[in-house]
C-alpha cells in the first residue's frame, strides 16, 4: 500500500478498486531558492519516469502541507482528493493530491524543456520529450544489467 493510505484509505480506495496502478511521491523537499526550479523539475520528472515509463503506474498521489497545495494544483494540475488531516508521520497538517500520470505525460510532451518567457507551465522545467525517452532507455538498460547480475552471472560487472 501507499503511505498516504494511513490517513486517506477511503479516498484512495476507488482508484485502487478501479484497477489503477497507484504510486506516491513522498518526502519530496527541496529549497527552490537554493536549488532552483530546474532541480525541482528534474527531480519530479525522474519520479514520473520511474513511476509511469518504467513501472506502468497510472495514478500519482502526494500528501502535502496545505500551504504547498496551491503550487501543485496551479503549476502541475493536481487536484485535492483528501481534506486536511494531521499526518502522524510528520506531525503536521496534510492534504491528499492526485493526478493521472497520463495527464502529466501529456504536459511533459507539450511543455517539457520549453523555457520560453510566455510559457508559464512548470512542466517547462522538465526534460524535453526526446531527453525523457533517452533517460527512460538508459534506466531500463541499467535495470536489466542489474537484474542480470543479480541472477548470478559471473561475467557481469556491476559497479
Amino acid at each position: 500500500g501507499l503511505n498516504a493510505e494511513d490517513l486517506y484509505r477511503e479516498e484512495i480506495r476507488p482508484y485502487r478498486d478501479g484497477g489503477g496502478r497507484l504510486c506516491e511521491v513522498t518526502r519530496l523537499a527541496l529549497d527552490v531558492e537554493k536549488c532552483g526550479k530546474d532541480a525541482l523539475g528534474s527531480l519530479f520528472h525522474l519520479a514520473v519516469i520511474f513511476a509511469y515509463n518504467i513501472h506502468g503506474a497510472t495514478d500519482l498521489f502526494i500528501e502535502v502541507n496545505p500551504r504547498h497545495a496551491a503550487f501543485y494544483r496551479r503549476k502541475l494540475g493536481f487536484k485535492i482528493v483528501g481534506h486536511e488531516k494531521v499526518c502522524r508521520r510528520v506531525d503536521a497538517p496534510a492534504v491528499l493530491l492526485h493526478q493521472k500520470l497520463s495527464y502529466i505525460s501529456e504536459q511533459i510532451i507539450r511543455f517539457g524543456g520549453l523555457k520560453l518567457k510566455q510559457n508559464k507551465s512548470f512542466y517547462s522545467y522538465f526534460m524535453p520529450p526526446w531527453e525523457e525517452r533517452e533517460m527512460t532507455e538508459q534506466i531500463r538498460a541499467m535495470l536489466e544489467r542489474t537484474e542480470y547480475a543479480a541472477q548470478g552471472n559471473p561475467d557481469s560487472a556491476v559497479a
